[in-house]
């Protein structure tokens, strides 16, 4: 069946748990110095090849924006070395 506008619905997914905790740890450290500072804090949090999640530096943004500089093709290299170049 089709929907008002001709598409047929998809059925949306929910995001892994470990997905989920990863990112509010990493936001909700954040959010505390973005509206301390009155700043944008942006960067790339990924998935790595064994399945763990890992973010990239933080970039800290203007009042209304933020642009990262964050590396994020380190999450498809795979490294084994530390410090992970992806950690913050």
């Amino acid at each position: 069946m089709l929907g008002a506008f001709g598409f047929c619905p998809i059925m949306a997914t929910a995001q892994p748990a470990g997905e989920m905790e990863a990112a509010r740890v990493i936001l909700l450290e954040l959010q505390s110095r973005s509206y301390a500072e009155s700043r944008e804090y942006c960067g790339y949090i990924g998935l790595m090849p064994d399945g763990t999640y890992m973010a990239t530096a933080v970039t800290r943004g203007t009042s209304d924006s933020c642009l990262s500089r964050g590396d994020e093709s380190c999450f498809s290299r795979g490294y084994g070395i530390l410090p992970h170049p992806c950690m913050l």
